[in-house]
C-alpha cells in the first residue's frame, strides 16, 4: 500500500481528470470541491495551514486557503466569452473561475493572504498551481 500522499496525490489527480471529462459547470465544481479537499489534506500533511500562511513559496495555496469553509458551487462562477484563459483542456466552453463569495470577501484575511487576486481566475489552473506548491514544501 502506498503512502498517505499517494493517496492524496491520486485522489487528487482523478478528479482532476473527471473535471476534464466532466461536460457541465455544476460537474466541474462537484470535482473542483474534492480536488480542494484533497489540497486541504496535504496541506495538513505538510505541517497545517499555518504553516501555509506564513510560507513564501506558497502563494497560490495560500490565496485558496480561504475558500476551505465555503461551498465551492457558491465560491465559483461559470465564465463564457470573458477573456479568460486556462491551461487545460475541458469539455465545456468557458472555464470555471473564482467569485467572491461575500463570507470570504469580508473576511480581513482576503487582501493579506491575496485571495483578492483569485477573483476571476481560472479555479483549476490555480487549484492545480496550489497543490504543486504545497507538495514541494519539505
Amino acid at each position: 500500500m502506498g503512502s498517505t500522499e499517494d493517496s492524496i496525490v491520486r485522489t487528487f489527480g482523478a478528479a482532476r481528470k473527471r473535471f476534464a471529462d466532466a461536460m457541465s459547470f455544476e460537474l466541474q465544481q462537484d470535482e473542483l470541491g474534492v480536488m480542494l479537499d484533497q489540497l486541504y489534506r496535504l496541506i495538513e500533511l505538510r505541517g497545517s495551514i499555518k504553516r501555509i500562511t506564513t510560507e513564501p513559496t506558497t502563494p497560490t495555496a495560500m490565496a485558496i486557503v480561504l475558500f476551505r469553509h465555503k461551498d465551492v458551487h457558491e465560491s465559483t462562477r461559470a465564465a463564457v466569452g470573458d477573456d479568460v484563459v486556462t491551461d487545460y483542456f475541458t469539455n465545456v466552453v468557458g472555464a470555471l473561475v473564482w467569485s467572491a463569495h461575500p463570507a470570504v470577501a469580508s473576511d480581513p484575511r482576503f487582501t493579506a493572504y491575496g485571495t483578492e487576486h483569485l477573483i476571476g481566475s481560472p479555479a483549476l489552473d490555480t487549484t492545480i498551481a496550489a497543490f504543486e506548491e504545497v507538495r514541494a514544501l519539505d
